[in-house]
């Protein structure tokens, strides 16, 4: 699998891409050194969680239907600190975020529109505000 270290560990450094497999991997999701990483500039065409190799990053979706990025519990996503996160809409379906369980979304959101781009920054635990 390939994953994006959250800390630094065993001669790896934080933010650094790494592909495991195995007792390894499993040890250190597990201890949360590491999560999983989709790697950046990915396509999305549906909908999903946002994963820890999104931070920093703008994601691209392009679809025909409605894509929602689902911000998820800072303990399921590894966040902590600053964070921000944009999304842009490549496509004629409207591109969003919401808010997973325990995570509270502030500010209002933007109107979708193709060719759009619109982010969110963690503001707090488990807290997340619209940036545009």
């Amino acid at each position: 699998m390939t994953m994006r270290m959250l800390k630094s560990y065993g001669g790896f450094y934080e933010g650094q891409v790494v592909t495991l497999s195995g007792p390894e991997e499993t040890r250190l999701i597990g201890l949360g050194y590491a999560a999983a990483y989709l790697g950046e500039g990915d396509i999305v065409a549906a909908s999903r969680a946002l994963i820890i190799g999104d931070i920093e990053d703008v994601i691209p979706c392009v679809s025909a239907s409605p894509i929602v990025i689902t911000i998820p519990s800072d303990a399921t996503l590894g966040a902590s600190g600053q964070a921000t996160v944009a999304i842009y809409q490549g496509g004629t379906g409207a591109a969003s975020f919401a808010a997973g369980a325990g995570v509270t979304l502030r500010n209002t959101a933007p109107t979708p529109a193709q060719y759009k781009t619109h982010g969110v920054m963690r503001v707090g635990a488990n807290e997340w505000a619209y940036i545009v």
